[in-house]
């Protein structure tokens, strides 16, 4: 977070908390639905399904948990992410032979026939290109605030606008320490 905001960033920063903070609510009660719907079934496949989901609501919760964490200024600078990018590599490779997999599965037509059973392997497909993306995306991606109005911005790159960024916060935490 910029170690200056305006009145008006602030609320709106407050706002997103507190809507985040709602859904993390909403999350945690759909996990607490779809773990009793586990337990009171006793038709595995179904169980694993609702298992699946919760998890998926578990994985939210983090999500929006680590999005909160930025909104309070946690930062996430070039350093941080070389771990993504010196593993993105090995990810992507097997992430995409499991797309390949996934795939190749849908070609079975007797599969693509149990309209059930080729949308859990859709869905698991899809994940996999998602997960692609996301990673990829994270790597990539500043997590600072680089304004196109900045006309630096034409000739500069990330690297210059997180420098710039944090030499600022260093300066206005020093002239604003903290209690």
């Amino acid at each position: 977070m910029a170690a200056r905001i305006s009145e008006v960033e602030k609320t709106e920063r407050d706002e997103a908390i507190k809507t985040i903070n709602h859904q993390i609510k909403i999350e945690g009660e759909l996990i607490s639905l779809y773990e009793k719907t586990f337990q009171e079934t006793d038709n595995k496949p179904l169980g694993m399904l609702f298992r699946t989901i919760m998890r998926d609501s578990q994985k939210h919760i983090e999500i929006l948990q680590t999005a909160i964490e930025i909104i309070k200024g946690q930062d996430i600078l070039i350093k941080d992410r070389e771990e993504i990018k010196t593993n993105l590599k090995k990810h992507l490779e097997l992430e995409e032979d499991s797309i390949n997999r996934g795939d190749n599965l849908l070609k079975f037509n007797w599969l693509r026939e149990n309209k059930g059973l080729a949308s859990l392997i859709e869905s698991w497909r899809d994940d996999e290109k998602r997960h692609h993306k996301f990673l990829k995306e994270l790597s990539e991606k500043p997590f600072i605030l680089i304004n196109s109005n900045d006309f630096a911005s034409v000739f500069r790159d990330e690297t210059f606008f997180e420098d710039r960024y944090v030499r600022s916060k260093k300066y206005w935490d020093e002239k604003n320490p903290k209690p």
